[in-house]
Order: structure tokens, then sequence, then C-alpha cells
């Protein structure tokens, strides 16, 4: 009987380590984050103390950004 607990435990525990695989990210080249976004600025952070920060555009490099746009 103990014999056939260990042989079920064993498959058991090779099928969920099988199946149980971390999730990957591949980080896009340069390139292709610059040609995809729609905007790229140089900006400033500037924190009160909370969990917001308030930013100050420096530069943009490409793109436009509107007033009240949140970056």
């Amino acid at each position: 009987m103990r014999h056939y607990i260990n042989i079920i435990l064993s498959v058991f525990l090779i099928s969920v380590s099988v199946q149980v695989k971390a999730d990957s990210w591949i980080d896009p080249t340069w390139i292709r984050m610059l040609d995809s976004s729609n905007v790229i600025a140089l900006v400033e952070y500037r924190s009160n103390g909370d969990f917001r920060a308030k930013t100050r555009i420096e530069r943009i490099y490409k793109g436009q950004l509107d007033i009240g746009d949140k970056i």
C-alpha cells in the first residue's frame, strides 16, 4: 500500500512541476520601443511626499503633449 502512495504522489508532483512555469517577459528593443511610442520626453519628477508626483516637461523629443495630458 505504501508503495502505491509513493507512486501516486510522485506522479502528482511530477505533473504539477511540469505544468507550473514562471511567466517570462522579453523586453522589446530600443528601436521598437521608440518607434511604437507616441511621445518621448525628458521630464523632471517632483514629489510632495505622497503617492503621486508632478512632472515638469524639460524637452519633447517626439510627439506633442497638450495641457492636461497625463504622462
